[in-house]
């Protein structure tokens, strides 16, 4: 099987797990309590199942492209994008794992299908010819920002799920839909934890890429990379989530306004992947 077919393959996984996971919220709020419990488990008995398919399916998608074109899955945009979800992919299924949260899966997951869904459409492009790409930095460099993307996303679909159960809290429709959405607090220390560990990633890969920069191991001047498009959201980005840590740990901050913090943070990071770039950025 090529690439493409994979990719696909591992789109529609994620797919039906995102939907497997929705629809858990839809039969805890409509069915009886004692079905609710025996529908709910089974979906979500094959919703985890196909996330961990996908993820393996998009391993052998990515190791192939690279087999085939004998360049790293940085050399295009499809490569890029696809490990992008591939991240946010694994973030989910860490956090699932470890919290048993598949209702964020439903959140989560449509942020990983954009990017592949990008990505697939990117699939046919040229590919970019720089020896800078095969390098190792470039490789600690990308792979760092796009880990903490992952947990950004994860982070993401906390405030999301924090901000509808606060407003059915407060106008008292917890019976009705997403009234199974996890507990505002546990929502607010799986979002803190995940930007906790994400934040230094970014931090790391910013740094790489700089001093890569500034080292004149790639074909552009550190003017170049500062005017960069790329650069100047990427830094955006850091510097949102630096105002979320520091609102929350120094200024006391709690609530909704941190989620909105997060959800600025997302867009953010989607932007970086939709803004065309100037010059070719590592």
């Amino acid at each position: 099987m090529t690439s493409g077919s994979m990719t696909l393959l591992a789109f529609t996984c994620y797919l039906l797990s995102a939907v497997g996971f929705g629809t858990i919220i839809f039969l805890r709020s409509s069915a009886s309590p004692e079905s609710s419990s025996t529908l709910s488990f089974g979906i979500s008995k094959y919703a985890r199942p196909l996330l961990w398919i996908g993820i393996l399916l998009q391993f052998v998608s990515i190791g192939l492209w690279c087999v085939s074109t004998h360049n790293s899955p940085f050399a295009s945009e499809y490569g890029t994008l696809s490990t992008a979800a591939w991240m946010i992919a694994i973030s989910f299924a860490f956090i699932d794992f470890r919290s048993n949260l598949p209702v964020v899966g439903a959140a989560a997951l449509p942020v990983a299908l954009i990017l592949l869904g990008t990505g697939m459409i990117h699939l046919k492009d040229p590919i970019a010819k720089s020896t800078a790409l095969g390098g190792q930095i470039v490789t600690i460099h990308v792979m760092a920002i796009l880990i903490s993307f992952g947990l950004f996303a994860v982070a993401f679909a906390c405030a999301v799920l924090y901000i509808l159960q606060n407003k059915l809290l407060k106008e008292r429709h917890v019976r009705r839909l997403f009234r199974h959405i996890p507990p505002l607090e546990t929502l607010d220390s799986v979002s803190f934890h995940a930007v906790s560990f994400a934040l230094p990633l970014l931090t790391i890969g910013l740094i790489v890429g700089m001093v890569h920069v500034f080292a004149g191991d790639v074909p552009k001047t550190p003017r170049e990379w500062f005017m960069d498009q790329h650069t100047f959201i990427s830094l955006a980005t850091w510097v949102i989530y630096i105002f979320y840590q520091c609102s929350r740990l120094l200024n006391g901050w709690r609530g909704v306004r941190l989620q909105y913090i997060l959800v600025a943070g997302m867009a953010a990071t989607l932007a970086l992947f939709a803004v065309p770039t100037n010059t070719h950025h590592f």
